[in-house]
């Protein structure tokens, strides 16, 4: 079945907002899921929405229910169908009943809101920026978001590959209610494996790494770090317009691993895009997610292991090492100007 109207919704497109499958239990009747794709698909090829179909996207939400477990995808079409698992809940009974069900209807306000006004959503594009929402301090929501930004750097190529990458990364631009974050341009920042504020400070109270304003737990399960705008571009950009690094970059992110090290800590990331270069020539350190400390910390599990990339006996999961920040440098030197 399918849901052509939402009472006190308005769309001006697509009148198919939602496409909904029921079964008793999981595997009677075949798959909901594929069934429910079948159904949006089934309506695209139907002569009497061909002229909606061609000036719409066609969105819609698919909404399916299998004995105890609930599903949440959505459905557009493009060059093609395309199908996105958004949320899944299996709702048997556990001890831990109370907290899915809130998680449950976490989900179903989503898509409540998503029913109600699809003309602003669709003309306001705030709702791609986060929105994020502290456990410990309510100032968080302070927090004005503007733009994404490319982990690379502003300069970066605007490819299908660089996208691709860059939605793995959550870097945002923002600007501070001016309470405990300044009202100016700030960097936002939620971390996909974790995040070292202590590093971050010792570097930032030597110029060698953005001022730290806070690092803090937002609902979701992740962190949100917030800092300084750093003038400059990323060491890649420098690099690949095709000039030599200063010397005076070299020397800033040597003494920045120095101080790691006297601090028995591993910064573990010393490639390009984690290199800012300043309008005075100057480095800093801008991406903490790996520093940890020596002999104990671990690259994550998810790393690209390319021996021309990293140091001798770099790893997924493996243990981060002193020596490993100091090849790291011995790489950087051949991006970097002679000396004199």
């Amino acid at each position: 079945m399918w849901q052509t109207e939402v009472p006190g919704g308005n769309t001006p497109f697509w009148p198919v907002r939602l496409v909904y499958e029921l079964k008793n239990e999981r595997g009677q009747g075949g798959d909901p899921e594929t069934q429910a794709i079948a159904q949006y698909i089934k309506l695209l090829a139907d002569e009497k929405w061909t002229r909606l179909a061609e000036a719409s996207n066609c969105p819609a939400i698919l909404f399916t229910i299998a004995g105890t477990h609930l599903a949440i995808s959505t459905a557009i079409l493009t060059d093609t169908v395309y199908v996105e698992d958004l949320y899944s809940i299996n709702l048997h009974a556990c001890f831990n009943l109370e907290a899915r069900l809130l998680n449950l209807a976490r989900a179903l306000h989503a898509v409540k809101c998503a029913f109600e006004e699809p003309g602003v959503i669709s003309q306001d594009g705030s709702h791609l920026l986060p929105k994020p929402v502290g456990l410990d301090g309510a100032y968080l929501l302070g927090l004005r978001f503007f733009r994404k930004l490319p982990h690379r750097g502003l300069g970066a190529p605007d490819t299908t590959d660089t996208r691709s990458q860059d939605r793995a990364y959550a870097l945002y631009l923002a600007i501070g209610d001016g309470t405990h974050i300044p009202s100016k341009e700030v960097v936002v920042k939620f971390p996909r494996y974790r995040y070292n504020p202590t590093a971050h400070a010792l570097l930032a109270a030597q110029n060698l790494a953005p001022k730290l304003y806070s690092h803090n737990p937002v609902l979701g399960a992740h962190s949100m770090v917030v800092m300084d705008v750093v003038e400059g571009i990323t060491a890649w950009e420098w690099v690949h317009s095709g000039r030599k690094l200063p010397r005076s970059v070299y020397a800033d992110i040597e003494r920045a691993v120095v101080l790691l090290r006297e601090h028995n800590l591993v910064f573990g990331d010393l490639r390009l895009p984690n290199i800012m270069v300043r309008p005075d020539g100057s480095g800093a350190l801008v991406d903490f997610d790996w520093a940890d400390e020596d002999e104990r910390g671990r690259y994550p599990a998810l790393l690209a292991e390319d021996p021309d990339e990293w140091a001798p006996g770099v790893q997924k999961y493996g243990l981060m090492l002193k020596h490993h920040d100091r090849h790291m440098l011995e790489k950087l030197k051949e991006y970097c100007e002679r000396p004199v």
